[in-house]
Formats: structure tokens, C-alpha cells, sequence
């Protein structure tokens, strides 16, 4: 296993599968619907798409972005676990709700609490995922490169939202220490922009991300 002093040397580009692209492709034939609902004296709105599918390119995404929209939108906070609870199966297509409902009825939820949404949530993701869809998204974050129409902003920041996905997927891979992204980040560069960054005196090392 790697230490969280370790620099990685510079990999050469690999086959590595592509669990999630780099660049996101917006769905062209779905647009957001309006989801309201009111918890005590409450109310409350998001806007969110239905999940259609399964495939974990999509379907985690739309975990997360709910899961975000939600927290993000009720200030109470002894409203966000039972909003979570009533809202999210909301935005399943009606075969996907079938899979939630149950899961919640099999092992039974007395208390909407964020942490037991979030365990049911990883239970709903695991009905769809592989812990081969974490081992290859660990690998595509080791070996990444970054597209050519991608800035080195979005790049970044997709390091940074893949290396969070990993912990939602069921498996082992344990997510990269800061070190280890920064590595990954610099690895993923052009050479161009290496050699660059070489030639300017500057030391990896001494740098973090944002810089």
C-alpha cells in the first residue's frame, strides 16, 4: 500500500478503464423538474432530473446530486434527514423506487437520520455497482489523462469528485491521499505543461492542488 509521504513517478499513459468520463456530457433529451414538499411548517424545492438508468456513470452522479440539493436546500437541520427520505425516491423512475422501497422495508428504518439515509443510499448503489466498478475507477484515477478540451480547472476538480465517488462504491480501494491525487493531477498533464512546470523551478512537493 502506498504512504501518504509517497511521490509517485510519472506514469505512462495506460488502457485504464474509463468508469466516468472526464469531460461530463449533459443528457440533452431530460430537463429538471420541480420537486417541492414540506416538512413540518416548512417548505421546500429542488430541482432535479428522474434516473432512468443504472449504469454507475449515471446513476452515482444522480445519488450525489440529490443527496447535495437536498442538504443544501433545508436549513433545518432536523428536517434533512426525514426530507432526504421522502424526497429522493422521488426522482427514480418507478422501477428504481421498487429497489429503494425495498431496501428500506428489509431492514427497516425507525429513525430519518442523515447517517441511516447515507447507509441506505450506499445499500441502493451497491444494488447496481460492482466492487470491480471501484477497482477501475482507483486505477483511472492512478493513470489519469487529461482530455485536450477539458481546462486544467474541470481537470482538478474531476479528480477531486472521483477520488469522493469512490467511497459511495462498494469495495476495498481505499480513495488517494492528498499526495497521492496531486501526483495523479500532475501525471495526467500533457508533457508539455510538465516540462513547463519543471523548467520553472517549481518543486511538486512543496505545492498543493489549488496552486
Amino acid at each position: 500500500p502506498l504512504h501518504s509521504s509517497t511521490i509517485l513517478p510519472t506514469s505512462p499513459i495506460m488502457n485504464t478503464p474509463m468508469v466516468f468520463p472526464f469531460k461530463k456530457v449533459e443528457a440533452s433529451d431530460q430537463y429538471p423538474s420541480s420537486i417541492k414538499w414540506t416538512q413540518v411548517n416548512s417548505k421546500y424545492e429542488i430541482n432535479v432530473t428522474t434516473l432512468e438508468e443504472i449504469d454507475v456513470s449515471v446513476l452515482l452522479p444522480h445519488c450525489l446530486n440529490v443527496l447535495n440539493k437536498i442538504k443544501k436546500e433545508v436549513g433545518t437541520e432536523a428536517h434533512v434527514g426525514p426530507s432526504l427520505f421522502k424526497v429522493f425516491p422521488r426522482t427514480l423512475s418507478i422501477p428504481l423506487t421498487s429497489v429503494w422501497d425495498q431496501l428500506v422495508e428489509d431492514v427497516g428504518v425507525h429513525e430519518f437520520t442523515v447517517d441511516n439515509f447515507e447507509q441506505k443510499l450506499k445499500d441502493f448503489i451497491a444494488a447496481h455497482t460492482t466492487e470491480q466498478d471501484r477497482h477501475e475507477l482507483a486505477q483511472q484515477l492512478l493513470h489519469p489523462v487529461k482530455p485536450r478540451s477539458l481546462s486544467v480547472q474541470a481537470f482538478q476538480y474531476r479528480l477531486m469528485e472521483f477520488n469522493n465517488y469512490l467511497h459511495w462504491l462498494p469495495g476495498q480501494d481505499i480513495p488517494l491521499t492528498p499526495v497521492q491525487l496531486k501526483q495523479a493531477f500532475y501525471d495526467g498533464m500533457p508533457h508539455t505543461w510538465q516540462e513547463r512546470f519543471i523548467n520553472s523551478g517549481m518543486n511538486l512537493s512543496q505545492k498543493t492542488m489549488a496552486e
